[in-house]
């Protein structure tokens, strides 16, 4: 559906004329060219670098997160590559900028989390296939996470998370999502209202 949009597709390895660690270059200009003082801007903050340590090999740690994937020890020391994660990265790109122009193909909405408080905004395509995390930092914000996301049940329920976020005017708490995350939806599929706020703001 991406394609249909009229939105960035992935830079799959596959066709690419190079060897692994050149693909690997590009996507890290990609990312530099996202992040820090040059990079993408919303509502005048800037997008910058998640903070996370420096891989072994110098590159920054959310640009290695960004191109990983977690394991059952949930560390960040035993993720493990993922050329579909990391072949996103410029389409993580292209819906940031999308969002801070206005384009109404990018949805967003607000989510907090226990304890300090702290905010975070997530943003995802019209079509919900992928979602990004940006924990709001002073008016600028840190990219946390992005991911693909390719279940019909797991987009459903990020579209609920918006709907419900934008209707209420409240950020939504994390509490409940691993009950969410399972329950089935009831009725028709929906696109939510959010979309319509969006382009209007």
């Amino acid at each position: 559906m991406t394609g249909e949009l009229d939105m960035a597709k992935a830079h799959r390895i596959r066709g690419f004329e190079g060897s692994l660690g050149e693909w690997f270059q590009q996507l890290e200009w990609l990312y530099t060219e996202m992040v820090g003082a040059g990079g993408v801007r919303l509502w005048g903050g800037r997008v910058l670098d998640g903070g996370y340590a420096s891989a072994a090999d110098g590159r920054t740690g959310t640009f290695w997160h960004l191109c990983t994937t977690s394991t059952r020890l949930g560390t960040e020391a035993s993720r493990v590559l993922s050329i579909h994660r990391a072949s996103d990265i410029g389409r993580v790109h292209d819906v940031l900028e999308r969002l801070a122009v206005g384009d109404p193909r990018a949805i967003w909405w607000w989510e907090e989390r226990r304890g300090p408080r702290k905010l975070f905004l997530h943003v995802a395509p019209i079509d919900f296939s992928m979602h990004i995390v940006l924990r709001q930092a002073g008016r600028d914000f840190r990219l946390t996470t992005a991911y693909p996301v390719r279940k019909r049940n797991a987009q459903q329920y990020l579209m609920r998370k918006a709907a419900d976020s934008w209707e209420s005017g409240i950020p939504r708490r994390r509490d409940d999502r691993h009950v969410d995350w399972r329950r089935p939806l009831a009725g028709p599929h929906r696109w939510p209202r959010v979309r319509h706020a969006v382009a209007a703001g």
